[in-house]
Order: C-alpha cells, then structure tokens, then sequence
C-alpha cells in the first residue's frame, strides 16, 4: 500500500462502492471497518482503473481510448481538431467529464492521464482488431485538416497524424 497513487485509487474505489461516506452533518468520513476490511487490496492499480472506467458512460470511455492512442499526453490542439470531425465531435465534453472523475487532466495545453497506468488500462480497453482501425482513422483525420501547406512544408500536426498512421501500419506489420 505504499505507492501513494495506488492509495488515492483504492480510497476512491472506496467511496464509488459506497464503502465509505462524508458526514456533513458530524464533519467527518463514515465508514463500517467490517465492509472496508472485505475490500480485496490485493487488486493491481490497473483492476482498480478498469472498474471505475467501466462505470463511466460509454462516449466518455471512447473518448479516452482516442486520447490514449496518442500515449500518456495529448496536446488540446490536436483534440480540438478531431472535434470537428462528426466521430469525434463529442471527444472534448467527454474528455472534461473524465476530468471531473480524476481520470485526465488539463495540464496547459494538453490532456494528461493522471497516471501512466491508468493511460496504458484505458488503451487495453481497444479490442486488438480495432487498434489499427483507430489510429489509422486518427491520423486520416489529423492529416486532411493539418496536411501539407501551401508553401509545401509539413505542419507539426502533420506529423502527429503521420505517427498515427504509422502506428496503424505498425500494428499491420506485427499482424502478418
């Protein structure tokens, strides 16, 4: 129990569970000693993620496997550029629910999962045929808003949506 991320998640879980309770009324954290000691510790930071995931609706969870694609952070600009496209158009309300639940959070420009586990639990949750399917279609969309310019030069979106793309390609490759 020493890692304190892992402390914070298991509290948490506490609490979704309705193991525990804040008294407003005696100004203190309520708890049955009984139901807490049933509690198995003994599950990874990982299981702990993917049940609190799991209970999120699923657009908030879609969202999060778009933004997991590109790893632990994801620069906002990026976001904001999928959300015009209709299969995204609902990524940044989504990605603003996952931060009110301590899921991600906004880190001046980017989105960043609150821990590196939780970033790796979340991509897991993309079934393995359809993670070349993911990227590719990110990077497609990243690269028709963000191609070439006219002065023939690459913009830096450019080359997040051809890391996308070759992500894709990648997953192709270990396919065959």
């Amino acid at each position: 129990l020493g890692n304190p991320f892992f402390v914070k998640m298991f509290m948490s879980s506490l609490l979704d569970d309705h193991k525990q309770s804040y008294s407003l009324r005696d100004r203190c954290w309520k708890w049955d000693i009984d139901d807490v000691k049933g509690v198995g510790i003994e599950e990874t930071v990982a299981t702990m993620m993917s049940k609190r995931i799991s209970r999120l609706p699923v657009a908030v969870i879609e969202a999060l496997i778009v933004a997991s694609c590109f790893g632990v952070r994801v620069d906002k600009g990026v976001i904001c550029s999928l959300s015009g496209f209709e299969q995204f158009c609902e990524i940044i309300p989504c990605l603003e629910h996952a931060m009110q639940k301590g899921i991600i959070e906004q880190r001046s420009e980017s989105y960043v999962f609150a821990h590196d586990t939780i970033q790796q639990t979340v991509y897991d949750l993309l079934p393995p045929e359809n993670m070349k399917d993911y990227h590719f279609k990110i990077g497609s969309q990243l690269l028709k808003e963000h191609g070439m310019n006219k002065d023939i030069k690459c913009s830096p979106m450019a080359f997040i949506a051809i890391d996308q793309i070759n992500k894709a390609r990648d997953i192709d490759a270990e396919d065959t």
